[in-house]
């Protein structure tokens, strides 16, 4: 039997309760899938990536002509 949980779950604490097993048979090649009527019970509240804003700005930065990262930073936190 194989047993699949949901990704977006945390690692350690409570993980969400949506799963899938699946069960492969010995004598064929018959798969049986066990899925359980759970709803995903987790929130997501991590924010991934570069804020919209700072693409933004960064990309106006780059368009006046600045490419260098040390400036496009040092222009960023002049913007505060």
């Amino acid at each position: 039997m194989v047993y699949y949980r949901c990704e977006k779950a945390k690692l350690r604490g409570s993980h969400c309760t949506l799963s899938i097993y699946l069960l492969y048979h010995a004598e064929t090649d018959k798969v049986t899938i066990y899925k359980n009527e759970a709803e995903y019970d987790h929130h997501v509240d991590k924010v991934r990536g570069i804020d919209e804003s700072v693409k933004k700005c960064t990309e106006e930065l780059y368009n006046d002509g600045i490419m260098k990262p040390k400036e496009i930073i040092r222009a960023l936190q002049a913007r505060k």
